[in-house]
């Protein structure tokens, strides 16, 4: 377990930020609502999914779907919610209870640091530690993998929406060691390789994607919603990656 706060002493009060409170709706209907404020302000910056990095190695996309409401004051008002079943997933893996309470700090680019409080005792949680590499985790059944390897690591479970913008998010704390630049790196799966860059995106400290030729890698390798990708960091050469990619229809 760890109890360590990615935002702790990386707390920035510069970075917009905000807490939320679970209550007995949120469980019930297994969505949260972010701040009317802050949609205002950063609404505009944010696309689907988001990451949510919270310590002990897990980084979580989830969707996010938005909704109008009436406002009294100013009409009709924008709300975004974090919602489908990685949310639930999200409230399932970390326990969630009513009184828990949240702090977001919006790192840029879709990517928020979040630290969790019991609301019994204000004291942060003992995080669950992923110790079978660094996990981007979305899609059912994702927070538990049998997958191990010795080389370095992240797994993301492909969904519509990578398929569709044909990029993927690299998990910060993988990104932060390994990516140190943009650059192209080798995906390879069997005997077949494929060239994709790896992008340092605006907007966050280390946001890195992979995107140009991810559209190729996926449709030639038969990626399909649903998949489990492996990215295995198997060979670095003068700043040349290869990552091995094993794709698992453990979902």
């Amino acid at each position: 377990m760890s109890k360590r706060s990615d935002i702790g002493d990386g707390f920035d009060p510069k970075r917009p930020h905000f807490f939320k409170v679970i209550v007995e709706e949120t469980l019930r209907d297994k969505k949260m609502m972010l701040p009317e404020k802050f949609v205002g302000e950063h609404g505009g910056t944010l696309s689907s999914p988001v990451s949510i990095n919270v310590p002990g190695g897990m980084t979580w996309q989830i969707q996010m779907s938005k909704a109008r409401t009436r406002n009294a004051g100013n009409g009709r008002t924008k709300n975004i919610y974090l919602v489908n079943e990685t949310w639930k997933e999200f409230v399932t893996h970390y326990s969630l209870k009513h009184g828990h309470f949240l702090i977001f700090q919006y790192e840029g680019g879709s990517r928020f640091s979040v630290a969790i409080f019991d609301g019994t005792n204000g004291s942060e949680i003992e995080y669950p530690v992923s110790n079978k590499g660094i996990t981007t985790t979305t899609g059912k059944n994702s927070s538990s993998s049998k997958f191990t390897s010795k080389y370095p690591f992240f797994r993301v479970v492909i969904t519509d929406s990578h398929l569709l913008k044909s990029n993927v998010n690299v998990p910060r704390r993988f990104a932060d060691k390994y990516l140190k630049r943009s650059q192209q790196v080798k995906l390879q799966v069997g005997d077949d390789c494929w060239k994709v860059n790896a992008n340092k995106m605006k907007g966050g400290p280390m946001a890195v994607q992979l995107n140009r030729g991810f559209r190729v890698f996926g449709r030639e390798s038969s990626i399909k919603a649903g998949n489990v990708c492996y990215f295995e960091l198997v060979g670095s050469k003068d700043g040349d990656q290869t990552y091995k990619v094993t794709i698992s229809k453990e979902n």
